[in-house]
């Protein structure tokens, strides 16, 4: 049923969504993401940042870069989104536990109201943790304006060794923060060490597992 129904959104879309993965900060590849993409109808391309990204693209993926990008690629981001001033352009990014501190790229999601923070996210309530493995998370889906609302009520989310997140407190006025899927109040913040997983001490907080912002741009030309 659910294939059927993709393919037939498929064939009547006006538009054929397109998404680029880009390359050329050690991304990570994700295969299993790129066949998600496709079944459900979008083409999907590769290319490094330092070229201009295709025009036709809706959605820029990046997915857990290693090294930092410049101020011309940030630039190129910015121009991305803005798309000549008609927006309607997405950027998915994915983060990792096992990333360095990226100050360029990270200032840049925090203008977008991400907060990224070093460890690994794990459940502290031992009546709630997975066996022996709190690295392992059962998230919780918060977001009630998802299209398959009724749907994920069957629906189970976890969390692997997921990179803890937060949404900012102060956003510019024309943005909108939404928590999609988010850990339990009870998780902390561990590291994963060659020795294996090592809790921390710190306060439980329920921390963002997957959110998505939104820039809202009024029109005043009504003609």
């Amino acid at each position: 049923e659910y294939a059927l129904t993709t393919a037939i959104m498929v064939v009547t879309a006006s538009d054929e969504p397109q998404a680029t993965v880009i390359t050329g900060h050690g991304e990570k590849e994700l295969p299993k993401l790129t066949t998600l993409l496709e079944n459900n109808g979008f083409t999907v391309g590769t290319q490094s940042i330092i070229k201009e990204f295709p025009a036709e693209s809706n959605m820029l993926i990046i997915a857990a870069p290693t090294k930092d990008y410049s101020e011309e690629d940030l630039k190129k981001l910015d121009d991305f989104m803005y798309n000549e001033g008609k927006y309607g352009k997405n950027i998915f990014y994915i983060a990792d536990y096992s990333q360095p501190v990226l100050p360029n790229l990270e200032a840049f999601l925090y203008d977008w109201g991400i907060i990224l923070e070093e460890g690994v996210v794990y459940e502290s309530d031992d009546s709630v943790a997975i066996a022996s493995r709190p690295y392992l998370n059962r998230l919780s889906f918060i977001d009630p304006n998802l299209t398959l609302s009724s749907a994920l009520a069957e629906v189970t989310a976890y969390g692997y060794y997921g990179r803890p997140a937060k949404i900012a407190s102060s956003l510019d006025v024309s943005m909108k923060n939404e928590i999609t899927l988010q850990h339990s109040e009870t998780s902390k913040v561990g590291k994963s060490t060659e020795d294996g997983f090592v809790k921390g001490d710190g306060e439980a907080y329920p921390y963002v597992a997957m959110a998505r912002t939104t820039l809202e741009k009024t029109s005043t030309d009504y003609t």
